[in-house]
């Protein structure tokens, strides 16, 4: 893996950025969030690949996930950031969230580590993103719950 610049308007590194993942990174700049779909066996998959991981085949296309919505599954805290285009977003939480339709799970940016809880549905804001330029994810919390 090739380390490269970072430009924060872009959501994506300039250089060593692997162009199977050019699409996600557009869709992140246009304000939706996109998985793969394999119209073979019609499932989705992530992170991106060029073939299918379930039935190998090439039908690979990109679809967007119209209710990015998921449940989380881990996460971790980051305290210490440096050199990386997220040092100032630091401390913030690194979550595996599930989404719930496509059934893949994704790395997801969470600003505010002290809303996680196993099991928490998240959903990505692109409205508020992180220092860096991405786009973040929050904890939807449940009104029956205060």
């Amino acid at each position: 893996m090739t380390s490269g610049t970072h430009d924060k308007r872009s959501a994506a590194p300039e250089a060593g950025f692997d162009a199977v993942f050019a699409p996600f990174h557009d869709g992140l700049r246009e304000g939706r969030l996109r998985v793969q779909w394999c119209a073979t066996c019609r499932r989705h998959q992530w992170p991106a690949r060029s073939v299918c991981t379930g039935c190998h085949g090439t039908g690979i296309e990109w679809a967007d996930v119209d209710e990015p919505i998921g449940s989380v599954f881990s996460w971790t805290v980051v305290h210490h950031a440096k050199g990386t285009p997220f040092a100032a977003d630091a401390p913030y939480a690194v979550a595996l969230v599930e989404l719930e339709r496509e059934q893949v799970r994704m790395f997801a940016h969470v600003p505010e580590p002290q809303t996680l809880s196993i099991g928490a549905r998240a959903t990505i804001d692109f409205h508020a993103p992180t220092a860096s330029g991405h786009p973040s994810w929050r904890v939807l919390h449940d009104p029956a719950s205060g």
